[in-house]
């Protein structure tokens, strides 16, 4: 009777660990970089990097005034998503600032490039608008995620290529990291 219990005993201690064992290995980690991010489903345990492109920033002088852009090459996202709620771990500098004042999710006017107006100056008014005509930032919720990232929370329903910019105010060499993926239908 003693071995039976005994074998019972580790019998449940090896279901046990395998099972906090498996729970452990497919738990989302965290980007490795600032700035990274992975597409997520918490409920399925997967993820998938998003693309990492480098952006090219210009300024051209339009007919009411000078403009922003930045530029992305090439005009597809090789990451592809289904429209919908999608979830997005991203690693972030400080995880105690605020993340709708340097996170920002943008769909990209996509043509032979990928583009983003940044910022547009009236020069009539003098008027600055940020984000472009086109209502090109996208509403998001963000929460705090692992050590050193943010878990946000973005609906995008509109087919289309997007990307996640973090801005850096000490950059100054016009050019900026930026995540991108593509949604389809």
């Amino acid at each position: 009777m003693k071995k039976l219990l005994c074998i019972c005993m580790i019998m449940m201690s090896c279901i046990s660990a395998f099972g906090q064992a498996s729970v452990s290995n497919v738990a989302i980690p965290e980007p490795e970089f600032n700035g990274d991010a992975f597409i997520c489903n918490l409920s399925a345990n997967t993820y998938v990097k998003a693309e990492k492109a480098i952006g090219q920033m210009k300024t051209k002088d339009q007919f009411w005034g000078p403009e922003r852009k930045l530029y992305v090459k090439p005009s597809k996202s090789s990451v592809r998503v289904k429209k919908g709620h999608i979830q997005f771990v991203i690693r972030v500098p400080n995880i105690n600032d605020d993340p709708y004042s340097f996170i920002k999710i943008s769909k990209f006017v996509a043509g032979s490039t990928r583009k983003i107006s940044l910022a547009r100056q009236n020069e009539l008014s003098g008027k600055i608008t940020y984000g472009g005509k086109n209502k090109q930032e996208l509403f998001f919720e963000a929460k705090k995620y692992g050590t050193s990232s943010l878990l946000i929370d973005a609906d995008i329903e509109k087919p289309g290529e997007y990307c996640i910019m973090i801005s850096n105010p000490n950059r100054v060499d016009g050019k900026i990291p930026v995540s991108c993926f593509g949604v389809d239908e």
